[in-house]
């Protein structure tokens, strides 16, 4: 059974409390094979999906690849789509679902409205043809700018099978104009519905200012009840001591998307304790989401009602105690869950799951794989390799319980040169009990690595 579930990438926070016992217990690593090195000018720019007979595909900035074993049972690659004769450049997600394999791109086939430059993002499709290094591409959807969204950072499949998008730019709102220093808007929230005359484009959110919460940097998440979670890596500004906080930009807010044109805030991050020369943009945080009593990929009853998430999963960047020292950090990054309160219209608590401190990584980034009760994660920097002083990045593990998520480990640290990665991407996939996940760089060209962990 192959199981994938996108989950989180990096977003601020300050120290917080921990509620949960520091458990580093160290179970027994994975064991990592290199399956290839990618050759240069392919260096990968998403993670991984998994299609028909356990194809795995993903993207090298305009290209589409299959990774696949020959007859001799030798990884290779192969191109199975260019989309630089679209103009299509940045690929920055893939999923394969309905018998299609889906591409998100940053920028467009073509120049938007009111705007210059290589385009606002552009969603597309590829199926397979009888030769199986060709697949058809079909256009889905030019993001026109303005109003209606510019610059997608990320979609996800609500339950009718519709596309959720978020956007960084775009969305026209009046306080989040030229005059506040934002003149392409603050971002939106967007729901692709298929028809029989293609896709059919709805905004759901305009993000009114950076105050308010705004410039969405990755994609949403959603649940079995079609409730959409948003990071964001603006809003909630309550602190006063920074320049970052004196523009009234806060430290990053999440939100809760439940029905037209409605939704609200449900946690907003404190930046207690963080002094000026620490403040900085910082990033969002995508979720893995879970029910309480069991995870979003576990089965559902079909006599069972969907209901909203009970709590969500995540990872931020730049928060714990200034520990990092070695590795030229202030903070090498937390992991966390928010869990929805009982009274309806409170906030959602923070629990705190655990501070990296370099060694055992530093800068948790991407999306979580779920296998079983387990989520896998990866760190961009942290662990130790000899390739470089800030680390190659590690694979960690966090463990469902009767009692809430718990850290349990590092699975693979990456050791970088010639025969290993460094600065893994999310979106892992398992099949068959393996993990599946590429590399930014390392290997004999230095431009990444598709490498299987394994029992």
């Amino acid at each position: 059974m192959i199981r994938r579930l996108l989950a989180a990438t990096v977003c601020a926070a300050a120290p917080l409390s921990v509620a949960l016992a520091q458990e580093t217990p160290a179970p027994a690593a994975l064991k990592q094979t290199t399956l290839l090195s990618f050759p240069f000018g392919q260096t990968p720019s998403s993670g991984l999906t998994v299609g028909p007979g356990n194809a795995v595909f993903g993207a090298a900035g305009s290209k589409i690849y299959e990774l696949y074993q020959d007859e001799s049972d030798i990884w290779r690659t192969r191109v199975i789509y260019d989309a630089t004769q679209t103009a299509v450049t940045g690929v920055i997600q893939l999923e394969y679902a309905k018998d299609e394999l889906y591409g998100l791109s940053t920028f467009g086939a073509a120049n938007c409205s009111r705007f210059s430059g290589p385009g606002c993002g552009f969603l597309f499709t590829l199926k397979p043809t009888s030769n199986p290094a060709v697949w058809e591409r079909t256009a889905l959807y030019e993001f026109p700018g303005d109003r209606d969204g510019r610059y997608p950072v990320g979609f996800a499949f609500d339950p009718k099978g519709d596309l959720i998008v978020s956007t960084r730019e775009g969305g026209g709102s009046k306080k989040c104009g030229a005059a506040s220093g934002e003149p392409n808007g603050c971002g939106t929230l967007m729901r692709l519905s298929r028809t029989a005359r293609g896709f059919k484009a709805q905004t759901l959110a305009r993000f009114a200012s950076l105050k308010a919460g705004g410039k969405p940097d990755v994609g949403p998440s959603v649940d079995e009840a079609a409730h959409i979670y948003q990071a964001m890596p603006f809003g909630d500004a309550k602190f006063s001591g920074s320049a970052l906080q004196k523009e009234g930009n806060g430290t990053g807010v999440v939100i809760e998307y439940f029905k037209e044109e409605k939704y609200e805030e449900i946690y907003a991050w404190e930046p207690v304790g963080l002094n000026e020369s620490e403040a900085q943009f910082l990033s969002a945080t995508r979720f893995a989401l879970a029910f309480g009593d069991r995870s979003r990929d576990e089965p559902i009853s079909a006599a069972a009602k969907p209901r909203p998430a009970s709590l969500a999963l995540g990872a931020i960047v730049d928060a714990g105690k200034p520990n990092c020292d070695t590795f030229g950090e202030t903070r090498c990054g937390v992991v966390f869950y928010l869990e929805r309160p009982a009274r309806k219209g409170a906030k959602w608590s923070y629990r705190e799951i655990h501070r990296f401190a370099g060694n055992d990584g530093d800068m948790p980034v991407g999306g979580w794989l779920a296998v079983g009760k387990s989520f896998y994660g990866v760190t961009r920097f942290g662990g130790t390799c000899a390739a470089t002083t800030d680390g190659c990045g590690v694979v960690y593990r966090v463990k469902r319980t009767e009692t809430g998520w718990k850290y349990d480990g590092t699975a693979h640290r990456f050791a970088g040169g010639t025969t290993d990665g460094r600065q893994p991407l999310d979106q892992m996939v398992e099949i068959g009990g393996k993990i599946f996940g590429v590399t930014r760089f390392g290997g004999s060209a230095d431009a990444g690595v598709a490498y299987m962990l394994e029992k």
